[in-house]
């Protein structure tokens, strides 16, 4: 067993006004440490709170704008297609025009009649060669100007995308 005679003789020694200014001195560092726990959580709750908040508005922020870059290219790919079809219409009513133009050479050489000097074998009057280069150089033109529809739709749509996510 443990002594408590010498234990119990050392309080004794110690008046009692010591043991409540003891007690009052521990009461009050248990209330500080409470109080500077509780600040500390307060700032740390309030610090939480702003970078949640500037979180959300960023996140915000970024929706915003991922949805303007999606309306900017729905509107370039919508602008492309329409300038596709533009260029179909057009390339459509080149064709057409070929194709009247070849039967107007086609026309204008069984109307003409044969050539003067049909008497050499093998040998095409120049009305003829003409109406061949003519063709040849209008089909020639039909494909380029084609290719030339379909470059200019595809810059337009590009140059429509770069302008919306300007």
């Amino acid at each position: 067993m443990i002594a408590l005679g010498p234990a119990m003789s050392v309080l004794r020694i110690v008046p009692v006004w010591v043991w409540i200014v003891a007690a009052c001195l521990a009461w009050g560092g248990w209330q500080r440490h409470r109080a500077t726990s509780a600040t500390k959580a307060a700032a740390v709750a309030e610090q939480r709170a702003a970078v949640e908040a500037a979180t959300s508005e960023a996140e915000r922020a970024a929706r915003a704008q991922e949805q303007a870059y999606a309306e900017n290219a729905r509107a370039a790919a919508d602008a492309y297609a329409a300038n596709l079809e533009r260029s179909r219409a057009a390339a459509g009513a080149a064709r057409s025009e070929l194709d009247r133009l070849r039967v107007a050479v086609a026309a204008a050489g069984s109307a003409s009649g044969p050539a003067p000097s049909a008497s050499a074998p093998g040998r095409s009057d120049g009305a003829t060669q003409l109406r061949l280069v003519v063709g040849e150089c209008a089909a020639a033109l039909s494909e380029v100007a084609a290719h030339a529809d379909r470059c200019e739709a595809r810059v337009r749509g590009l140059q429509d995308y770069v302008r919306g996510t300007r």
